[in-house]
């Protein structure tokens, strides 16, 4: 089978999920930077669909937001295992 039949597919559905997260990231940048501590759900998002994103590290580099993103990941961490426990 010749992988390159799926190349113009893969390369648009990587544009497709590049464009998304770009978005989330700058409308997770804007709420964050008005100090809306809810919307960092959407900077863990990003986060994970893009992790290696240059603006995304650049970001995170600033002070404070690195601690954020960890502390989203401790209040999603706690909501599953909460949601585990109740299906059980």
């Amino acid at each position: 089978m010749n992988l390159m039949f799926f190349k113009p597919t893969v390369e648009a559905l990587v544009e497709q999920q590049r464009k998304i997260f770009n978005k989330c990231f700058s409308r997770s940048k804007n709420l964050l930077l008005k100090e809306i501590q809810k919307e960092a759900s959407f900077l863990l998002r990003v986060y994970r669909g893009l992790p290696k994103n240059k603006a995304l590290i650049k970001f995170l580099s600033e002070e404070g937001m690195k601690q954020l993103l960890q502390k989203q990941k401790i209040i999603i961490c706690k909501i599953t295992t909460e949601k585990c426990l109740k299906v059980r």
